[in-house]
C-alpha cells in the first residue's frame, strides 16, 4: 500500500456495545473523534444545531468530529447500541448523518469490529480493524444516498402540487422536516442543484410544456407556475431555451 493511502486512511480508535439507562439524557457535547452508532434496541432523541429527530432500532448515525449534539433515551426502555470511534481527515460528511440500516450489514459489520477490538492483540488489531471501519462507511454512503433522494423527491412532489403558490426555501425546508440550511444543503448534494434552483427550473418546465400542449397565453401560464411576471418569466425563458417562448412553442407544435 502507498504512502498517500495510508497517510489518508481511517484511524481506529474504539468499537463497543453499550447499554443506557431508560430516560438517561447527555448534555449538549462533541468529540474530537469521529462517532458512529447503530441502535440495536430503544429510542434515541437526538438534536444538533441543525436537527432534531428520533432514531431507532436499525438506524445508523454519525457525529463528525466537532459537531455539538444532545441524547435523550425516550420511553421507559434502555437503549442498546454498537458504538465505533475514529478519525479520519478526509472524512466527506461535515454534519449530522442519519440513514437506516435496512438488511443488517453494518450491524453486522461492527459488532465484528467490536470483537476485533476486545479480543485481539492490540499489536494484531489495527491492521484487522481498519478493513472493517473502511466497509463500515462504504455502506453509510450506500444508505444514506436513498434517503436523501426520497427527501429531494417529497419535496418535488410538494412543488409540483403548489407550482402557482409563492414558495421560498423556508417553506421547502419544513416539508422535509430538517432545518433550512441542513436541508439546502443536503438537497444540493444530492442532486447538484440547490432547492431555488430546482423550483425554477420545474416552473420553466411547466411553462414550456404549457406552451407547447396548449393555446394559452403566456400571461396565464405565468399565472399557473407561479411566475405572475409575464415579462419576467419571458426573460427567463430565453435565457434557459436559448429562444423566446413564441418561438418554443412554434417548435413544440411542428414536431407535435
Amino acid at each position: 500500500m502507498c504512502k498517500e493511502l495510508i497517510d489518508n486512511a481511517p484511524e481506529h480508535l474504539a468499537t463497543h456495545a453499550n447499554f443506557i439507562p431508560a430516560h438517561y439524557h447527555f448534555e449538549r457535547h462533541a468529540h474530537d473523534y469521529h462517532e458512529l452508532f447503530l441502535v440495536q434496541s430503544g429510542k434515541y432523541r437526538i438534536k444538533t444545531s441543525n436537527v432534531e429527530r428520533i432514531v431507532e432500532p436499525g438506524d445508523v448515525v454519525l457525529y463528525p468530529a466537532g459537531v455539538l449534539h444532545e441524547e435523550w433515551v425516550e420511553d421507559d426502555a434502555p437503549l442498546l447500541d454498537w458504538a465505533c470511534e475514529f478519525r479520519w481527515n478526509d472524512l466527506e460528511w461535515t454534519d449530522l448523518v442519519v440513514c437506516h440500516d435496512a438488511n443488517g450489514r453494518v450491524q453486522e459489520i461492527i459488532a465484528r469490529l467490536a470483537w476485533e477490538y476486545i479480543f485481539l492483540p492490540e499489536e494484531q488489531s489495527p491492521q484487522g480493524r481498519l478493513p472493517l471501519l473502511q466497509m463500515i462507511l462504504s455502506e453509510v454512503k450506500h444508505l444514506v444516498a436513498p434517503e436523501h433522494q426520497q427527501v429531494v423527491d417529497k419535496v418535488k412532489a410538494h412543488i409540483a402540487a403548489h407550482l402557482d403558490q409563492p414558495l421560498n426555501l423556508e417553506d421547502l425546508a419544513a416539508i422535509s422536516g430538517l432545518s433550512t440550511s441542513y436541508f439546502a444543503r443536503q438537497y444540493r448534494a444530492t442532486i447538484g442543484r440547490t432547492p431555488m434552483e430546482d423550483l425554477r427550473l420545474m416552473r420553466l418546465e411547466e411553462a414550456r410544456r404549457l406552451l407547447v400542449k396548449t393555446s394559452l397565453p403566456l400571461y396565464e401560464i405565468a399565472t399557473q407556475i407561479g411566475i405572475p411576471d409575464v415579462y419576467y418569466l419571458s426573460r427567463l425563458l430565453k435565457e434557459h431555451f436559448g429562444i423566446s417562448a413564441r418561438k418554443l412553442r412554434e417548435l413544440g407544435q411542428e414536431s407535435a
